[in-house]
């Protein structure tokens, strides 16, 4: 039953009533719109797979030093090092996996300062050079495996996990450190198996 004026016309509080529903119907739907936009862009998030990006100090990969692989990589990605030299310190501080290439260990330094590495032609190496801790981990649930990491810094380790916990080093050589050759900071649950020291 409408209520209409003498003149036939509905009655303004009626209009106004159904305007009002109106927009709300409108709000709600487009409140449900931006809802299923947010779970559907989320859910495809969730779904991109991690990737694999290759070092290769000699070009033929997709970066050139290991951190810039790092520093460009999200967080579940693999990286495999190719044999070659690298020189610096590195740090990982997102969740990856890193993996060396080649027919022996990977070295991840070289005895620079004359405490040597056994570096061959299949081997990759990043100098650490004397400086620092050659490896530091801060992201939980790092992996890595088939390194050889020496030459650390006075006083500094070959691999420092620091705060992170769940780290795994496997199938690793950690020698001519200048320190210790794997130093657990304020962590917990990491596993060590295979690894010469």
């Amino acid at each position: 039953m409408t209520h209409q004026r003498q003149d036939g016309t509905a009655a303004e509080p009626l209009k106004a009533f159904r305007l009002a529903n109106n927009v709300k119907v409108l709000f709600l739907l487009v409140g449900v719109a931006i809802l299923l936009f947010a779970v559907f862009a989320g859910q495809a998030q969730a779904e991109k797979k991690a990737a694999t990006l290759i070092v290769d100090t000699h070009g033929d990969g997709d970066y050139t030093t290991i951190q810039e692989a790092i520093d460009n990589a999200s967080a579940g990605d693999t990286l495999h090092i190719w044999n070659g030299t690298y020189t610096g310190n590195i740090v990982v501080d997102k969740t990856l996996t890193l993996i060396g290439n080649g027919s022996g260990n990977v070295d991840i330094g070289s005895g620079g300062g004359g405490t040597g590495g056994n570096k061959g032609d299949n081997m990759t190496v990043l100098d650490g050079a004397g400086q620092g801790d050659v490896v530091t981990i801060t992201a939980h649930n790092v992996s890595l495996s088939h390194l050889q990491v020496t030459d650390s810094g006075s006083i500094r380790a070959g691999i420092k996990v620091d705060g992170a916990n769940g780290t795994t080093i496997t199938n690793a050589n950690i020698t001519y450190n200048r320190y210790r050759g794997v130093d657990l900071f304020q962590s917990s649950g990491n596993t060590i198996a295979n690894t010469t020291f």
